[in-house]
């Protein structure tokens, strides 16, 4: 995942292990409790999920730990400022 606002990708990780793990194939039913957890730029991409899933959502509670509000701003400081090997590293 490179785009901060690819919540789609989000989608097809929580969907499929809802339907693996989460579901029971057999009766259909909820058999555990499925929640959610983001952090720094995974929350950004977990809370676009939860605002555009709405009722389709899974999760029975989800947390986003310190998501950037300013993207825009971050971003410019994560690559050219505190962390200029990001790049480099991650190809």
């Amino acid at each position: 995942m490179t785009c901060s606002t690819s919540w789609e990708d989000i989608r097809e990780i929580v969907d499929h292990i809802n339907k693996k793990y989460v579901i029971d194939p057999i009766t259909k039913e909820k058999r555990v409790r499925y929640y959610g957890y983001g952090t720094s730029l995974g929350a950004n991409l977990l809370g676009l999920y939860l605002c555009h899933s709405k009722k389709e959502c899974p999760f029975d509670a989800a947390t986003l730990l310190a998501p950037p509000y300013d993207i825009i701003q971050n971003y410019e400081q994560f690559y050219n400022g505190s962390f200029p090997y990001y790049s480099y590293i991650i190809g």
